[in-house]
């Protein structure tokens, strides 16, 4: 049997758990987006008392978030989290998507924030109940799946869910030895440490081998990482909107075996017929450059300097280099 808890469980006896037949738990990081307060008060007490007891640990983190933005937010807080437990993980990296605000976008954050947890090495799953997978979730199918279908919920398993799954949560009325009042119990349905334990064995400390699962517009596949394209043919697949823009670009061009620098200088030489440099036009201060849009300051440029310019990432943003390093600025204070 697992259970799955936060910090509305209390204090947990982590050893009587362990005596009841507890043999792993999914323990809650945090809801929302990637700040400490809307961390789970209990995550670090819990993962430490439940790996001290010898069970299997896995993580969930629950989502609020209406757009893809906020669904990255969302990856980025699990993985500040985990990160000092990533050899210890032995069950997925859940997404729990329960909200009603979110069904309507649920099923595409969800591959937002999957595809960031497996990037990062982990496994990543998604939890929703039989009605959701049925409907909001319906055809999500390269994740493993923890779904929550509790029948009478008296604290006993009923009927099985009707989809395929690997994890079921059969109850939310469980009681368990060592835990005060009612805790959600859940059963393995597929052997899930067992594969894990294999993947760390063969690809190292998360499980995932990070290239299992190449993007949309990438040549990457598990083995064969050559490039399949010329320059030419990726910089016009660029213009076609193929490969996305600004830091995804980079990303899903490096990932699938390509040199995203001069891909992105054939793109400006398609656009503009040779480089081209901007003016910075300040009122006074220098113009900031950041890692990326709205992102974390790494460098400025002084009034009436001119970079280069890379990529016009979106109306308010433009992917620039100065002085050898390479960032984004704000367009309103570029003039050609």
């Amino acid at each position: 049997m697992l259970i799955d808890v936060s910090e509305h469980n209390g204090n947990i006896d982590w050893a009587k758990v362990k005596a009841a037949g507890v043999t792993g738990v999914i323990v809650r990081c945090g809801f929302g987006q990637n700040y400490k307060k809307q961390d789970d008060a209990k995550f670090k007490q819990n993962m430490d008392g439940a790996i001290n007891a010898g069970l299997d640990i896995g993580v969930y983190m629950y989502s609020y978030a209406k757009n893809a933005a906020s669904a990255k937010s969302e990856a980025e807080h699990t993985l500040r989290l985990v990160d000092p437990y990533k050899d210890k993980i032995t069950l997925p990296i859940y997404y729990d998507l329960e909200e009603n605000s979110i069904s309507s976008v649920a099923k595409s954050n969800a591959v937002v924030f999957g595809d960031i947890i497996e990037k990062a090495g982990y496994w990543c799953g998604v939890y929703a109940s039989l009605s959701w997978f049925k409907t909001y979730l319906k055809g999500l199918d390269k994740y493993t799946k923890w779904v929550a279908a509790w029948g009478k919920d008296n604290g006993k398993p009923g009927t099985k869910p009707s989809i395929a799954c690997d994890l079921w949560q059969y109850t939310s009325k469980g009681k368990v030895n060592g835990i005060n009042g009612y805790v959600d119990c859940d059963e393995l349905l597929t052997d899930l440490p067992a594969k894990i334990r294999a993947e760390k064995a063969q690809n190292g400390a998360g499980g995932k081998n990070k290239d299992n699962n190449p993007q949309n517009g990438s040549d990457a596949s598990q083995g064969n990482t050559e490039p399949k394209k010329t320059i030419d043919q990726l910089a016009k697949e660029v213009l076609a909107g193929k490969w996305g823009n600004g830091v995804d670009r980079k990303e899903r061009l490096t990932k699938a075996g390509y040199d995203y620098n001069k891909v992105q200088d054939r793109v400006n030489e398609m656009l503009y017929g040779k480089k081209v440099y901007l003016t910075v036009n300040t009122i006074s201060a220098p113009l900031n450059m950041r890692a990326t849009p709205n992102g974390k300051v790494i460098g400025s440029v002084p009034k009436g300097k001119e970079v280069e310019l890379i990529e016009k990432t979106n109306a308010s943003w433009y992917k620039v280099k100065y002085n050898g390093k390479t960032g984004y600025c704000y367009s309103k204070y570029l003039k050609a």
